[in-house]
């Protein structure tokens, strides 16, 4: 019989200079400093499961942080301007300068249950990947202990902690 211990992640998952290859709209390092992009590399590792996401997970982990470091960005931005960091708004479905007048479907790209991954397009990728990857079906628990250890058993059994 085998227990099985949860899985820890590779070290480093992705390395920063490597998100900055695949990704290379945060490729400054005065707007996206190493240590934001670092932090937010790091963090994605405790959030997301590498057994759920499999061959996507260095994926996921650098959808998360761009998303994160978008957000970190405006609110960067904001507070450079003289406002306050981090408020939120929802995406702008209307501009008006003059006489020209722009409007966008904001809901065609949006999916409702994402809250605020929608608030940017790499939010949204990880949304949807993160709908694939990320959910499905999880025991949590079992009855009783010993396990059946049925032929389609493969024998493994979560220790209860």
């Amino acid at each position: 019989m085998t227990v099985c211990a949860p899985a820890t992640p590779p070290t480093p998952a992705i390395s920063v200079d490597q998100f900055r290859l695949d990704f290379p709209q945060f490729a400054s390092e005065a707007t996206y400093p190493t240590t934001m992009v670092q932090l937010w590399l790091n963090f994605a590792t405790t959030m997301l499961n590498v057994n759920r996401w499999g061959s996507a997970y260095p994926m996921g982990i650098e959808l998360f942080a761009a998303h994160n470091l978008v957000l970190d960005g405006l609110a960067l931005q904001e507070a450079n301007n003289g406002a306050v960091p981090g408020t939120t708004v929802g995406p702008v479905s209307s501009k008006s300068v003059g006489g020209v007048s722009v409007n966008y479907d904001t809901g065609s790209g949006v999916n409702a249950e994402d809250t605020h991954w929608n608030l940017t397009s790499f939010g949204t990728r990880f949304a949807r990947l993160f709908r694939m990857f990320g959910q499905g079906p999880l025991q949590v628990g079992i009855g009783r202990y010993p396990i059946n250890s049925g032929p389609a058993w493969p024998g493994v059994i979560y220790p209860y902690w």
